[in-house]
């Protein structure tokens, strides 16, 4: 986020931040949190094996180059190791049990 902060904001200069707590990973960005999945992919029961595999696959090998990637602003897809840390995220903020209220 500070790099995209940056690239708007001329006057701010992230070199002079430090990054407490500062975390390692999947992703390049120097950062103090953990890394949540933004966009969930769910596939139907439903759906033969063949063709699950070819929308898996698809979306792993989607580049950060690619006219797809690059009209929906992202970086590519990865397999969330554990999708379960959004749901404890989101639990931990009370946001789910406020919404279902």
């Amino acid at each position: 986020m500070l790099e995209d902060v940056q690239n708007g904001l001329a006057d701010l200069d992230v070199s002079q931040l430090k990054i407490i707590n500062q975390q390692s990973g999947i992703i390049e960005y120097p950062r103090s949190t953990s890394v949540y999945p933004h966009w969930g992919f769910l596939v139907s029961p439903n759906v033969p094996e063949e063709v699950k595999q070819a929308v898996i696959n698809a979306l792993l090998e989607l580049s950060p180059n690619h006219p797809s990637a690059l009209a929906a602003d992202i970086k590519g897809f990865v397999t969330a190791k554990d999708y379960n840390v959004v749901k404890q995220a989101i639990n931990s903020l009370k946001t789910a049990t406020d919404i279902k209220k």
